[in-house]
């Protein structure tokens, strides 16, 4: 499955008023070796903050790219605000997550498990998640096709009991509605009790980004 590289950081002034800004980067994301495509949005909680995905063939290959000589250049150069808001994060997604990024809206949560969760509970509490989605849409009375339709998950590299969740939904207000229900009824919290942190963020990728 492809690694996805998450770039994201709070745009310049002059970013926010013209997107196009952002396209030189982009390309030179795109033309990297490894680099299978590079889709972007604007977050929408903070909707100064631009995120970019960058899907590679391989951890290796994401790398490589940080090893190269114009690299530093390139990141210097982000039309940002504030350069020390740019954060990045990679997630070896379980399946290629690209599905969840065709919905109108995707959610990017980066869940926090208890210290030294083994595997095996994390799986179990993703297929909880998954399960109580699939119960609110049976209680709403909605079909099979009706978001949420695709859930992908990984690991975090490099942090410790810590996945990323992506989903497809068709509005952040859908997804909030469900995580209100699944909070005011008890007996849900059961089975994800393995989860103490959950950082939840929403974006809309930009329709001029086909996939590759």
């Amino acid at each position: 499955m492809p690694l996805v590289q998450i770039l994201s950081f709070a745009a310049s002034r002059a970013l926010l008023s013209d997107s196009s800004l952002a396209k030189p980067f982009l390309e030179y994301l795109k033309k990297a070796e490894g680099c299978l495509n590079v889709i972007h949005g604007f977050q929408a909680e903070d909707s100064t903050r631009l995120m970019i995905f960058i899907f590679w063939k391989s951890s290796q290959d994401c790398d490589n790219l940080s090893k190269r000589d114009d690299y530093p250049l390139h990141i210097y150069e982000l039309p940002t605000s504030l350069p020390s808001s740019l954060d990045i994060k990679k997630i070896n997604f379980n399946k290629n997550p690209m599905r969840a990024f065709d919905a109108p809206v995707t959610d990017i949560s980066i869940i926090k498990v208890k210290d030294d969760c083994p595997l095996e509970e994390v799986e179990r509490t993703i297929a909880s998640l998954k399960a109580l989605v699939i119960r609110w849409k049976v209680e709403n009375g909605l079909s099979d096709s009706a978001y949420p339709t695709y859930f992908a998950w990984g690991e975090v590299i490099g942090v410790p009991d810590t996945y990323g969740v992506s989903t497809g939904w068709d509005s952040v207000e859908g997804h909030v509605e469900v995580i209100k229900w699944i909070g005011e009824n008890p007996e849900n919290l059961v089975d994800i009790s393995s989860i103490i942190e959950a950082d939840i963020k929403h974006v809309t990728v930009a329709r001029s980004c086909a996939a590759r």
